[in-house]
Parts: C-alpha cells; sequence; structure tokens
C-alpha cells in the first residue's frame, strides 16, 4: 500500500527489501569469514610443514657430521639416531633408526588393533610408496673407510607422534617415517669422498642428502598416506 506524504514508518516491500539485502550481507560475510579460516589453517599446516622440514635438514646434517670412519659403516646408527628430538619441534617429537616401519612400537598408544591392521595393510596400497617399507629393511652403510666409490648411506627412521602438533603436521600421523641417503662428496669439485677423506680434507667435505617423508592420514576409518620429498647439501 502506497504512503500518503509525510506518513511515517516503511511500507512491507521496503521492510521485505531490507531483510533481503541484510540476507545477502549476512552470507557474504560468513562465506568471508570461513574462507579466512581456512586460508589461516592452510598457512598453519604450511608453517608445520616448515618448520619440522627445517629440523629434519639441521638433524640430518648433524648425523651427517657424526660419521666416523673408526666406526663401521661409518656410522653407528642406533648410538645416533635413537631417541633423538628434533631440533625445532616444541613437542614430544623423537627420531629412531628402524628396518621395521610398521613395528608396533611405532604406532602411539590408543591405536587398536584393527587400526593397525588397516594401516598395515593400506601402506603398501599407496601409489606414493613403492614398497619403501620393504626398502627400509635393508638399510647400507660403506663397508671401506677408505673408498671413494663406496661413500653411500642409506637407511630409515621412526618420526614418533606429536600429540600437541596441528591436525596437518606429520608429526600428528599415527603412523609416520621417512627414507634417508647421501653421498659423501668435495663441495667444491663435487668428486666423492671416502669416510676418511670427509674428515680430512676440512671446509671442503660435505654430502648430497636426500629424504622422503611418508605419513598416514585417517578420512572415515580408511588410512592413505602423504608424502614430502626434499634434497640439500650440508657441509662439515
Amino acid at each position: 500500500m502506497r504512503k500518503a506524504p509525510g506518513e511515517a514508518g516503511f511500507s512491507l516491500v521496503e521492510v521485505l527489501v531490507g531483510l533481503g539485502v541484510l540476507g545477502v550481507c549476512a552470507m557474504l560475510y560468513f562465506q568471508a569469514r570461513t574462507a579466512a579460516m581456512m586460508t589461516s589453517k592452510s598457512i598453519e599446516g604450511s608453517k608445520v610443514i616448515t618448520d619440522v622440514n627445517d629440523a629434519l635438514i639441521a638433524e640430518l646434517g648433524a648425523i651427517v657430521r657424526a660419521i666416523d670412519p673408526a666406526v663401521p659403516g661409518c656410522l653407528n646408527l642406533g648410538a645416533v639416531l635413537n631417541g633423538r628430538a628434533l631440533a625445532k619441534a616444541n613437542g614430544t617429537a623423537r627420531l629412531n633408526y628402524t628396518l621395521n616401519v610398521l613395528a608396533q612400537q611405532w604406532l602411539p598408544e590408543g591405536i587398536s588393533a584393527a587400526e593397525r591392521r588397516k594401516i598395515a595393510s593400506s601402506i603398501e596400497k599407496s601409489p606414493v610408496l613403492h614398497t619403501p617399507s620393504n626398502r627400509c629393511r635393508r638399510s647400507h652403510l660403506p663397508t671401506s673407510p677408505t673408498l671413494a666409490s663406496d661413500n653411500t648411506f642409506y637407511f630409515c627412521m621412526n618420526i614418533s607422534k606429536d600429540s600437541s602438533a596441528l591436525a596437518q603436521s606429520f608429526l600428528s600421523s599415527p603412523l609416520s617415517f621417512a627414507e634417508v641417503g647421501w653421498q659423501l662428496i668435495n663441495l667444491h669439485t663435487g668428486a666423492p669422498l671416502s669416510c676418511s677423506d670427509f674428515n680430512s680434507v676440512g671446509k671442503a667435505a660435505g654430502a648430497q642428502v636426500f629424504y622422503n617423508v611418508y605419513w598416514a592420514t585417517s578420512l572415515g576409518g580408511e588410512y592413505t598416506f602423504k608424502n614430502y620429498v626434499n634434497t640439500f647439501t650440508v657441509g662439515k
């Protein structure tokens, strides 16, 4: 109904139009807020990956520097690795040398027997894995400390769960492990170095390191695996 000139108040149509505008504004606000929250979580998750990646680089660099030609294999993996804390991880995550990434001791408390079976059955089904659990059973260390042609290291390590980590991080996974390998090189020339050379050539000593981290994620009771690959060069 049309209002007479000077009549106060709003017509029904004006009220409905006003409510419609408010509804659209509210919808846009909540959409923007949801998008911002998702972006924030994504950034936080990426930051966790970055922090742990930095920590792994720091720890692996320290492990490379522990090479000792007087030790069989040039490195005592159990003594150097077991119980090692991630350098920049603000939590309880630990590194441990392992030949069996599926061993029950590497799964956190609270994982049921059925869940353990699901993890075990799905680990080799994931297309990103290519049987790493089998490869992990065959670590490799140099057999001679003086041969430059025998200068490669390969092993696996479990990364224990950190209950305080964000859900996006592999530190919150019920199973997380890494394959690690490196070759000793002369950083100035790129030539291979033996373990003895590594300890005698000073600042030229280094290693080309790679690692591939795998971690389980659960969705609707089904486990799948993700992975993250990185390489870096470290000096002694």
